[in-house]
């Protein structure tokens, strides 16, 4: 009995230990997303860099809402529960969803479809080969179905057709589904939202125009054209004017929404991305330009541009706190975020956060920072009085567009979510 019980147990661990070794693998794996961790990277000498000592922060009850991250690569958006941290849902979408934005109220997220996956809209900006996307955006145009083009006609929202290219889709932020497809232009970047929600205008980089939506209705009402590859953009607060960063002739454009014509250009710096507006009544222009690493400031009542100075390679997405004293702006070429004293026009300090950070979005109240770091596809949680990274959330990969909300997304309200 003492031979069969040892030749039991032997086989008994042959069968177990590969189980709970297993096991314990998936529930590490499963019991959260966040993973705090430390970086000795440095981001300059001329500034002083963060250190993150991969001290775990609980965030847990700090927050409320719901972070979407636009996963590139796997055609999906995912959903952050800021009340954990953790991803809570995945939403399938169409072909290399880009960036995000959301409605006044932040009950809708829209999410632009860019197709493609070998590319980033513009792409040409950054190789200067036009050659090539000549070629390419032939390619795209066979994707998408039924582009506008130039005209002045509504074109229909298909809801019956996927429309998985060139097109803005309309997600419930409570649930994920689906609410509207619209066909827009080739190479479309950023959606801009009027104050009251009627309105989106989304920039279609390689065609050179933006396109004209109206949610009302969920049709493209109109297109304005002759933009030089246009990018980000951003609204005034009473919606009369669009500013964009249009990267073609390096300059800034402001297009009146009423005539829907361009009224004032004012040069910035090489290759212009990043847009924000500022002031009592939205005549501040903050443009980042990723060529140079600089920040124009653009006084646009007055027709000056302020001031253009340097503020770290790669200087992409930016956003300005609520009390319009600082902007804080991803510097993609050196993994880091920029705090820029938008008053005295000076990098006060640079955070470390993962490789190739893009796109940044800060919550309401300007207390919390997110960053998409493109190339880990992760989320670093910035705390802003503290002015360091406090948590990153590994999202899907190709991770892009970032939109914060204060709508909780229900797992068990949603229909098209996907497995994580």
């Amino acid at each position: 009995m003492k031979l069969n019980y040892r030749a039991w147990s032997i086989t008994a661990l042959v069968f177990l230990v590969p189980f709970m070794l297993f096991s314990g693998l998936a529930l590490i794996a499963d019991s959260t997303t966040v993973v705090h961790f430390s970086k000795s990277q440095q981001s300059g000498e001329k500034y002083p860099a963060s250190e993150n000592t991969g001290e775990v922060v609980k965030i847990s009850g700090v927050l409320k809402g719901t972070v979407w991250v636009a996963n590139g690569m796997e055609d999906s958006l995912s959903a952050i529960d800021l009340a954990t941290g953790n991803v809570v849902d995945t939403v399938a979408v169409g072909t290399n969803p880009h960036i995000l934005n959301a409605s006044p109220d932040g009950r809708i997220i829209y999410v632009i479809n860019a197709g493609k996956h070998d590319r980033e809209p513009g792409a040409h900006a950054e190789e200067g080969d036009r050659n090539m996307s000549m070629s390419t955006d032939m390619e795209m145009e066979d994707e998408s179905s039924n582009h506008h083009g130039s005209n002045k006609t509504g074109e229909k929202t298909v809801m019956g057709k996927d429309l998985e290219a060139n097109s803005l889709w309309a997600i419930d932020a409570e649930n994920g589904k689906i609410l509207a497809k619209v066909s827009v232009g080739k190479g479309p970047t950023h959606p801009m939202v009027s104050s009251d929600g009627r309105w989106i205008y989304v920039t279609n980089t390689d065609e050179g125009s933006v396109s004209v939506i109206d949610t009302a209705i969920w049709q493209v009402t109109e297109t304005i054209t002759d933009l030089p590859e246009p990018h980000d953009g951003a609204l005034t607060p009473d919606g009369r004017l669009l500013y964009l960063a249009t990267a073609g002739d390096a300059t800034m454009t402001v297009v009146d929404t009423q005539t829907r014509m361009v009224t004032r250009k004012f040069g910035v710096g090489t290759k212009p991305r990043g847009l924000a507006v500022g002031g009592e009544n939205g005549e501040i222009a903050y443009i980042t330009n990723k060529g140079d690493g600089t920040l124009s400031l653009i006084n646009v009542s007055d027709g000056k541009l302020v001031k253009t100075f340097y503020v770290g390679e790669g200087a992409h997405a930016i956003r300005v706190s609520p009390d319009n004293d600082t902007a804080y702006i991803a510097l993609s070429k050196e993994d880091a975020v920029a705090v820029v004293d938008l008053a005295n026009a000076v990098v006060l300090k640079k955070i470390n956060v993962g490789r190739k950070p893009e796109q940044v979005d800060l919550s309401r109240d300007g207390k919390w920072l997110f960053v998409i770091n493109n190339t880990d596809s992760t989320v670093s949680i910035i705390d802003i009085l503290e002015e360091k990274v406090v948590g990153t959330v590994r999202v899907g990969e190709g991770a892009y567009g970032i939109q914060v909300v204060d709508t909780n997304f229900s797992v068990e309200k949603s229909s098209s979510h996907m497995k994580i």
